[in-house]
């Protein structure tokens, strides 16, 4: 009987090895940090020992070996000659008897070592390793101490030995986006963090790899004012589009001669002398390449909220505000009065309603689709320019294309615009 629990203990103890070592790996960093915050002073010696885990690995690992020799060779020194009489009394097997109970000793104490003394443990390790980690730092924090003298010999083996394999220590590799997105698709199904969070976050990411191009409003859709527009035609503008700023084109509407702000207009249009062009400021003008984190500190250099988007030749192609960034992120805040239109309309018979005007990778995100490389870098940016490319003319009323899985036809123009698509999963 007192072997057995010999043996037990011994298991227990490779157990709790087991468990803190898968622990120490699965810990949240960042869980940590709040922790420490609390005031646990486990806490921040976790944190520590996560910094450089070689030594405290290197104890795990001598505990775990030292304990799967002493099981292996007490259990046969224990148990085998009380088995080995046993299997004697088997004539077919009494002269491998003790051969056989070698064999059955050690298979049984190897399956409990791992069962017992590892599977189980990690299990449970993983369910919750800052919990079992904190509570199992002050032991192993002892035992590190003792066993220093050899973990300091190993630690010293693993380097030279990593030395000439060539390779070279440093800082753990750091997270790629396609492994958050994948820790924060985990976490929403977990309940750890909510939809709408979890949306936000989402878009956070499809906002850096967006240009200032696919966040603009369109020229079609500017509303712009002209510098020979009279006082009656302003004041009809501003009424009928009541925006605090709008860009001001020259007298052929063809190029932006600067900016206009409605309070100026109002504080202008109580004086006699109106004189328009005085009140008309610089513009600032970007790229329609750049990138959207980068217009981000366009804004804040410049200290300006409105930037008129060129292309190439210096032509108006739209522009971008504050606001249009924000919406991007957080989603759509409809103006006072204005009704919210949602991108994509779901049909009773389960066909959705598209607007052209989406952003193709974000609809097709949408449907869960986030590798497209039929149309990568095609060189647009909406399901309207999708339709263009796919058909290679300009769409009319009924065409139909095949794109990623997914049916379109073209439902409704808006001129040379495609203005809706019908679309169904093929």
């Amino acid at each position: 009987m007192t072997q057995i629990i010999v043996i037990l203990l011994l298991l227990l103890c490779n157990g709790l090895f087991a468990m803190y070592e898968m622990a120490l790996v699965a810990c949240s960093k960042p869980r940590l940090e709040t922790i420490k915050g609390k005031g646990d002073k486990r806490a921040a010696y976790l944190l520590t020992l996560l910094e450089k885990p070689e030594n405290t690995l290197s104890t795990i690992q001598i505990g775990i070996t030292l304990i799967g020799i002493v099981s292996g060779a007490y259990g046969g020194m224990a148990f085998v000659d009380k088995l080995t009489p046993v299997l004697q009394q088997y004539t077919p097997i009494a002269r491998y008897a003790a051969d056989l109970s070698y064999v059955i000793i050690i298979g049984s104490i190897t399956y409990a070592s791992l069962v017992i003394g590892e599977l189980v443990p990690k299990t449970l390790a993983l369910h919750n390793p800052e919990k079992y980690a904190l509570f199992l730092s002050p032991l192993i924090r002892v035992i590190t101490v003792l066993s220093f003298p050899f973990v300091w010999l190993l630690s010293k083996s693993t380097k030279l030995i990593n030395q000439l394999l060539g390779v070279k220590g440093g800082e753990g590799r750091q997270l790629t986006e396609e492994e958050l997105k994948f820790i924060l698709k985990r976490s929403s199904e977990e309940g750890v963090i909510d939809k709408q969070e979890t949306e936000m976050i989402k878009e956070v990411f499809r906002f850096s790899d967006k240009r200032v191009g696919d966040l603009m409003t369109h020229r079609k859709n500017v509303i712009a004012l002209r510098e020979d527009y009279s006082l009656e035609e302003i004041n009809t503008i501003v009424e009928q589009y009541p925006f605090t700023k709008y860009p001001v084109l020259d007298a052929q509407g063809n190029n932006v001669v600067g900016v206009v702000y409605v309070k100026d207009l109002f504080s202008a249009l109580c004086r006699k002398n109106f004189k328009f062009a005085e009140l008309i400021k610089p513009a600032l003008f970007v790229p329609e390449h750049v990138m959207a984190t980068r217009i981000l500190d366009i804004f804040r250099e410049e200290s300006a909220s409105f930037a008129v988007i060129i292309n190439e030749y210096g032509l108006m192609e739209g522009v971008v505000t504050v606001h249009d960034l924000t919406e991007s992120v957080l989603g759509d805040f409809p103006d006072e009065g204005e009704q919210y239109e949602t991108d994509i309309v779901v049909r009773q018979d389960g066909s959705l309603l598209v607007d052209g005007e989406m952003n193709y990778i974000e609809f097709f995100e949408e449907m869960g689709l986030f590798n497209i490389d039929e149309v990568s870098d095609a060189g647009f940016s909406t399901l309207s320019g999708l339709a263009m490319y796919k058909l290679n003319r300009i769409p009319k009323v009924g065409d139909k294309f095949r794109c990623c899985g997914f049916a379109f036809e073209v439902i409704d123009m808006d001129g040379a615009r495609v203005d809706k698509l019908l679309v169904e999963r093929i």
